[in-house]
């Protein structure tokens, strides 16, 4: 998920996603400006095992800069499943990374 402007960080992102997809993964993007729903996630997270029983979360936390100052592992199940929400409204509303780059040309 990204808002425009790019960052210069994003844009060196989008540049490395191409060995990625190369390794046959799938990126998606999903455009906060395309989707106004998507305006209100603003919480950066990692979800890992998100359907096992044993699921945890991993919320990021930037300062102003957007620089990591921390994370934290929870297992709390109301975390995980906001989690869960956040993940699966962004990937419903995501294009593979080849549509989002077609928008720009």
């Amino acid at each position: 998920m990204l808002s425009r402007p790019l960052t210069d960080y994003l844009c060196f992102e989008m540049v490395g996603y191409k060995a990625n997809l190369a390794a046959g993964e799938d990126v998606r993007i999903a455009d906060r400006g395309l989707h106004p729903e998507l305006a209100a996630l603003r919480r950066d997270f990692w979800l890992f095992d998100a359907e096992a029983a044993d699921a945890f979360a991993m919320p990021l936390h930037y300062d102003a800069a957007c620089h990591l100052t921390d994370f934290a592992i929870t297992e709390d199940p109301e975390v995980i499943e906001q989690c869960r929400r956040e993940r699966d409204l962004t990937i419903a509303l995501s294009v593979p990374l080849h549509e989002y780059a077609a928008l720009d040309a």
